[in-house]
């Protein structure tokens, strides 16, 4: 959770200078905490719901939602071969499409092991500290900077993945559960079946012919 915090505070410098550098474009970016949004930035939508990590607000062709993720650099290459988790960029593509834009960047953050044991040892410590503020503080303290990671953006464009008939589908499954308590199988992938049977004691044949 905490690196995930990290992730995000160091995606908003990568972005901007990202933007300058190779664009010379200044960009306005907007952030908000979960806490000040309720961990919703749509609470007008009676249907869904998201917090978005960052908006892109301003110059207007480039305005766009960004997904961050963090990872362990050992999976680099495979983020990079498929230009990233399909569950992962739809959660990106969806807050898109309720924030009425066309696009979506995936901005993917990757720490080393080195990093990963550092933030651990801080985490080992009781604090009370809110997990934004133990984040900035675990920066500040390491003097970490955007240039000490890698990161690896892809955009998508909205339009090209069905995002709206996705959402319409995902929302009849969860009204249908609310009156039956029931979910289909036929609604499921089946790595999410053999997942939930696995959860059950279920013996699960992984032989794909």
């Amino acid at each position: 959770m905490v690196r995930g915090e990290i992730a995000e505070l160091l995606a908003y410098d990568y972005i901007k200078a990202f933007y300058k550098e190779k664009l010379n474009e200044n960009l306005m970016l907007r952030t908000w905490t979960k806490e000040e949004v309720s961990y919703d930035n749509f609470p007008k939508n009676p249907r869904f719901g998201g917090l978005i990590d960052i908006a892109i607000q301003a110059p207007q062709k480039y305005r766009a939602v960004v997904e961050v993720k963090s990872k362990n650099e050992k999976h680099l290459a495979k983020i990079e071969q498929t230009k990233g988790n399909p569950e992962e960029y739809l959660q990106g593509l969806f807050l898109g499409k309720m924030s009425s834009v066309d696009k979506c960047i995936m901005c993917y953050v990757f720490f080393t092991n080195n990093q990963e044991d550092i933030i651990k040892d801080i985490m080992s410590i009781p604090t009370q500290m809110e997990t934004r503020a133990l984040a900035k503080e675990i920066i500040k303290r390491q003097n970490w900077a955007y240039k000490d990671f890698t990161f690896r953006p892809f955009k998508y464009m909205v339009e090209d993945y069905h995002v709206e008939s996705n959402m319409e589908k995902a929302s009849d499954i969860i009204e249908k559960f609310k009156a039956k308590h029931i979910i289909w199988e036929k609604d499921l992938k089946q790595d999410e079946i053999n997942y939930l049977k696995g959860l059950a004691g279920v013996e699960v044949n992984d032989n794909p012919f």
